[in-house]
């Protein structure tokens, strides 16, 4: 499945910043030092110190396709990906889907709302399944007060990102194809007279995607769509 399939996935419920599903899989891991002293951020770091940060991060496993962090939510975390992978992105209603960066093993995400301005940039969503360890704001702050090489370094990852996002919206305007979010119902009507209710997700220059389609459809059969519109509209 590429980026843009990914990101054009039929969005997941809404749900306040981290509240990821806590543990799809099994009992969620107690994080360590250890597990902290693994990510290149807290190289500096030494393990008592580590130690008193691991007790008040919390582990998260979400599955594939799950929305970790909505734009402009409230920044209430930083999340490092212990394993898996993530997508960061830009998805309105209407607009081209913006992919800013892959992040996986190692890699963090969040930092632009901590020590910028206070909410989320940019989504993120699970590319694969995948474990996350969270630091709430209220106790990674203080945390970086105490040590201004991590905050350095957020500071600079940050700065780099918001450059990289720029970037990404000019080459928007240079490609041949943009993708366009739609997110409407619609009947699709096959030969033979069956109707289906779908969803268009997004359409480009090389197609559309659809969410729900039948199982009975196969590619290169002829259809026609419809809107439905709301009884108010009617």
């Amino acid at each position: 499945m590429s980026r843009l399939d990914l990101l054009s996935s039929p969005p997941a419920p809404h749900r306040p910043s981290g509240a990821a599903d806590p543990n799809p899989g099994g009992t969620p891991h107690e994080v360590t030092a250890a597990d902290l002293e693994a990510f290149a951020l807290f190289a500096p770091i030494d393990r008592r110190e580590l130690e008193q940060l691991a007790t008040t991060t919390d582990e998260l496993q979400v599955d594939a396709n799950h929305l970790v962090v909505r734009e402009g939510d409230r920044a209430e975390a930083l999340y490092l990906v212990r394993r898996g992978a993530v997508a960061v992105f830009r998805d309105a209603v209407g607009l081209p889907v913006q992919l800013l960066a892959r992040l996986a093993n190692g890699e963090f995400f969040g930092e632009l709302g901590l020590v910028g301005a206070g909410t989320y940039s940019a989504s993120v969503r699970a590319t694969e399944p995948t474990c996350l360890l969270r630091l709430a704001a209220d106790t990674v702050r203080p945390f970086l007060t105490r040590h201004p090489a991590v905050l350095l370094e957020l500071q600079a990852t940050a700065a780099r990102r918001h450059s990289q996002s720029i970037a990404s919206v000019l080459e928007l305007g240079r490609r041949r194809e943009v993708r366009i979010r739609c997110g409407h119902e619609v009947e699709m009507h096959v030969d033979g007279g069956a109707k289906h209710q779908v969803v268009l997700e997004n359409l480009s220059l090389g197609g559309l995607c659809l969410s729900r389609a039948p199982e009975t459809w196969v590619p290169d059969a002829r259809v026609r769509f419809g809107l439905r519109l709301h009884e108010n509209l009617a």
